[in-house]
C-alpha cells in the first residue's frame, strides 16, 4: 500500500469540516434526498480546503455502469475508493446518465461518511399507505411492530411498482426470499433501498 501519511492528516480536517447535505430532493416515493450537487456543495469546499481533490470516473459494464472515485491530495499521494456499480435494465441513454448520477452521489457520500436521505426507518417509503387484500402481504400479525407493518405495506406497493419478478429477484439477491423474512432496521432499510432504486432507475 502507498504511503498516504499527508493524505491521511488532511482528510481528518476536512472531515470536520464537512456538514450534512441538505435534502433537496424528492423522490418517486416522497423520499427526501441529497442531489449530487447538495452532496457536493456540502463535501468538496471542504476538501479543496485541505488540499484534497475527487475525482470521479466512469467505468463502462456489459449490463450497467460504474463509478471510480479517488482522492488526491496536493502532495501527490492517492487513495483508491474503489468502485460502485449500478446495474441498468434498458440500455439507453436516459436510464445510463440516471445511473451514473446516482452512482456519483452515493459514492461521494460514503467517501465523505455523510447521510445523504432521511432515516424513518423505511416507514414513508410509498407514497400512500394501502389496504392490502389477503392475496398480498401477511396480514398484521400478533406482535407485530408499526415500524414493522408500515414495512410490509411498503413491499407491498414496491412489488405493484416494479413487478413481482423484479421485486423477488432483488430480495433474493439481499438474501430474503419474502418481505416478512425481513427482521431489522439496518435490513429494511437496505430492501427499500434496493428497490426503490430499481424504481427510479427503470421506470419509464
Amino acid at each position: 500500500m502507498s504511503e498516504i501519511t499527508a493524505l491521511a492528516k488532511a482528510l481528518v480536517k476536512a472531515q470536520a469540516d464537512i456538514k450534512m447535505p441538505k435534502l433537496d430532493g424528492e423522490g418517486n416515493f416522497h423520499n427526501k434526498f441529497a442531489s449530487l450537487q447538495a452532496t457536493r456543495d456540502a463535501i468538496i469546499p471542504a476538501m479543496n480546503a485541505q488540499g484534497l481533490s475527487v475525482v470521479q470516473g466512469f467505468v463502462p459494464q456489459e449490463d450497467g455502469i460504474g463509478v471510480s472515485t479517488k482522492v488526491i491530495h496536493e502532495s501527490g499521494e492517492m487513495l483508491d475508493c474503489g468502485i460502485f456499480y449500478i446495474p441498468v435494465a434498458q440500455k439507453d441513454a436516459q436510464k445510463y446518465c440516471a445511473a451514473s448520477t446516482y452512482a456519483r452521489r452515493f459514492a461521494l457520500q460514503a467517501l465523505a461518511c455523510v447521510v445523504g436521505s432521511e432515516d424513518d426507518d423505511g416507514a414513508s417509503a410509498v407514497e400512500e399507505p394501502v389496504v392490502e387484500t389477503p392475496k398480498a402481504e401477511p396480514p398484521k400479525a400478533s406482535g407485530q411492530t408499526k415500524v414493522q407493518i408500515d414495512f410490509l405495506k411498503s413491499c407491498g406497493e414496491a412489488k405493484k411498482l416494479i413487478g413481482k419478478k423484479p421485486y423477488y429477484k432483488l430480495l433474493g439477491e439481499l438474501g430474503f426470499a419474502k418481505s416478512s423474512e425481513v427482521g431489522n432496521k439496518d435490513d429494511r432499510a437496505n430492501v427499500l433501498t434496493a428497490l426503490r432504486a430499481h424504481y427510479e432507475l427503470n421506470k419509464a
